[in-house]
């Protein structure tokens, strides 16, 4: 992804270098990021060389909103990055959490979240902003995940075939640690 502005110049990273030598910075803080998104022009959310998926769109719109800085850019452990959960291919969400370590431009969370609306493809929208405090983690915080599936009604046609597949995936499941060897 190229970072570089439009003009080719990077006076914005000059004004935010002296910002940081003059003391006068913004402060850090951690966040929780609510996410709603269409997954079908992505590979998954996760991060991943050569790929196009909602992490690096999210970050790339916190980089462009000037809520992290270049040379955190491409760096999400230097930001704390978490996710609640991570998704395949072509996945739609419309409460996916991750927590983030951002500048704070303003103490209004609706400014942030519309700086970070503002830069993001029309198929991903931050539904909210939300202060948390320094430990939170967005991957160890949850305690459950929940799916919703959506399926199109002829797949309903057979009664007895649509019970028995619906038994097979109803019910609660802990698929905290599914990923952890990953």
């Amino acid at each position: 992804v190229d970072i570089s502005n439009e003009n080719g110049n990077e006076n914005e990273d000059e004004e935010q270098q002296q910002q940081e030598e003059t003391g006068n910075k913004l402060p850090k803080r951690k966040v929780a990021l609510f996410i709603g998104f269409l997954g079908t022009n992505y590979t998954g959310f996760q991060m991943n060389k050569d790929q196009r998926t909602l992490q690096a769109e999210i970050e790339l719109a916190l980089y462009k909103a000037k809520l992290i800085s270049r040379s955190n850019f491409g760096f999400p452990n230097k930001y704390s990055w978490s996710s609640s959960a991570r998704t395949d291919k072509g996945v739609h969400s419309c409460a996916q959490v991750c927590s983030v370590k951002i500048l704070i431009p303003n103490d209004d969370m609706d400014v942030v979240r519309e700086m970070i609306n503002k830069e993001l493809p029309d198929d991903i929208v931050i539904l909210d902003v939300v202060r948390v405090a320094r430990s939170y983690v967005a991957k160890t915080a949850r305690d459950k995940v929940r799916y919703q599936y959506m399926l199109p009604s002829f797949l309903l046609q057979d009664y007895a075939l649509t019970q028995q597949n619906l038994r097979s995936i109803a019910g609660e499941h802990d698929d905290h640690d599914k990923d952890k060897d990953v």
